[in-house]
């Protein structure tokens, strides 16, 4: 999860609204002299001036060329707005690809849209040694930095079995499952895999770690119906719930997708028109409205159950994760905090099953967290043997045990 994202979009705000000083007219007013504002119910006018200023329109900018300037004119046009496009692939890039400031090194790993992002394809080692935790600020030295290699379609895994060798699980979820702070072979979908396969025998099982990090349930249902249930799995677990309740602007994820799919690459028309238009009506409505979660509890809720839904629809079972906080395991306090309490309504109201790592979190006897939600690979062993008894007891037909006692340590670690 990039905890500071949210501050960096409104730095980059900020700057951008530097630059639009003086772009916001009252009802009436001339900008350069030129396109009088004629403020309307949806301040559609407003925008127009403003566009007209930032793409640098003044007046008489709407005649037409003496015939003898034509050529040069039109030359200037298209370089004007060849460089204007380049320019605006550039902001726009900057403006709305999720950034992770204390990570460059893993930003530099992932390919990234306007409302998606993704790991690259075939990393071989790839460090990540510019990663700072949330507790104290402190970036992590080199010693502590981790690994990262990924196979042909992005997953943190090794190139995928022949089809039909293995019993196949999909993990999708957040940084918690890509596993934030530990190599590959110490994310919990690594280690679950292990704890299958270490019986020996057949079945044998593949675990594949679609996670990312900054996803919500919407992006994760995003993919999963666009790419990852292509690869036919037995089986899904999904967590998410680290991200869906944080701000990252004045657009929810789904406003995001939604105000962004005109200008993503392939699609028709002048890219930088559409930006600009997106940046101004994110500024007036940054104003108008403030920032919002990047999904509500009901889009985290109807996530969720969609995600469900299109696991049904192709007869594969699904498990959601609920992954606790430092916080609550320092006080050993199961009481929900942010999105958890709409996880555990859906679990009580027998929509969706749930594997809750609590107990598995509270009993460790060293210190596993080292922000508020990143585990170490003490803590993602945990979570994967929790996970690993659902797996083996629904593909043993024998339904989900959800135990009750808690371990709870009279000084715990967090």
């Amino acid at each position: 999860a990039a905890s500071d994202v949210y501050k960096r979009q409104v730095d980059l705000s900020g700057r951008h609204r530097v630059g639009l000083g003086g772009l916001e007219p009252d009802a009436g007013e001339a900008v350069d002299g030129g396109a009088e504002a004629v403020a309307g119910p949806d301040g559609d006018a407003a925008q127009d001036v403003a566009l007209s200023a930032v793409l640098g329109l003044g007046p008489g900018a709407c005649e037409a060329p003496r015939t003898d300037e034509m050529p040069v004119a039109l030359l200037g046009i298209g370089t004007g707005l060849a460089i204007l496009e380049i320019g605006a692939r550039i902001y726009v890039g900057r403006l709305v690809a999720i950034e992770t400031p204390d990570m460059p090194d893993l930003d530099r790993a992932q390919v990234h849209g306007l409302s998606w992002w993704a790991m690259k394809p075939n990393l071989e080692h790839y460090e990540v040694k510019s990663h700072s935790v949330a507790i104290d600020k402190t970036p992590l030295s080199d010693a502590d930095s981790f690994m990262v290699s990924t196979n042909a379609l992005g997953l943190r895994n090794p190139p995928l079995e022949p089809e039909g060798s293995r019993v196949r699980i999909l993990a999708i979820g957040d940084s918690t499952t890509f596993g934030l702070g530990v190599d590959n072979h110490a994310t919990w979908p690594a280690q679950l895999e292990r704890l299958l396969n270490e019986e020996g025998g057949e079945p044998r099982y593949e675990v594949l770690n679609a996670g990312v990090t900054g996803y919500t349930a919407w992006l994760g249902l995003r993919f999963l119906r666009e790419r990852w249930l292509e690869l036919d799995p037995a089986l899904v677990i999904a967590s998410f719930g680290v991200n869906d309740w944080r701000i990252w602007g004045a657009m929810s994820d789904p406003e995001r997708e939604a105000t962004w799919a005109g200008i993503e690459p392939g699609t028709r028309g002048l890219r930088v028109l559409k930006m600009a238009r997106l940046v101004v009506n994110d500024i007036i409505k940054r104003d108008e409205a403030g920032p919002v979660p990047r999904l509500s509890e009901a889009e985290y809720q109807d996530a969720l159950l969609e995600i469900q839904s299109l696991c049904v629809e192709r007869g594969v079972p699904v498990f959601f994760v609920l992954w606790p906080e430092a916080g609550q395991i320092a006080l050993c306090d199961p009481t929900p905090v942010h999105y958890q309490g709409v996880l555990r309504a859906l679990e009580a109201s027998g929509e969706v099953r749930v594997i809750d790592l609590f107990d598995a979190f509270v009993a460790a006897h060293e210190p596993i967290y080292f922000d508020s939600v990143h585990v170490n690979e003490t803590g993602t062993l945990l979570a994967a043997e929790a996970i690993s008894k659902a797996v083996k007891q629904v593909f043993a037909g024998l339904g989900e045990d959800r135990g009750t006692t808690r371990a709870c340590r009279t000084s715990p670690d967090a």
